[in-house]
């Protein structure tokens, strides 16, 4: 394993905040959750510890905070 391979694996074990977008749909708002690495959608539901897609360490902690 390179340097810079073993610098970003250290990266992804780092807790980073879910992305949490808010939208209206004109009768209620609706979260979209997304995973600040790669950037795809996350099921709120299970609230995963890591991204299935990219292995990056996740904190939902304030996710839902209104």
């Amino acid at each position: 394993m390179t340097r810079e391979e073993e610098l970003k694996e250290l990266e992804y074990r780092e807790l980073r905040k879910v992305i949490v977008a808010t939208e209206w749909d004109g009768e209620n708002y609706l979260k979209e959750c997304s995973c600040p690495t790669c950037g795809e959608k996350l099921n709120e539901f299970d609230e995963f510890d890591y991204c299935p897609y990219c292995g990056q360490k996740l904190d939902w902690e304030r996710a839902f905070d209104y």
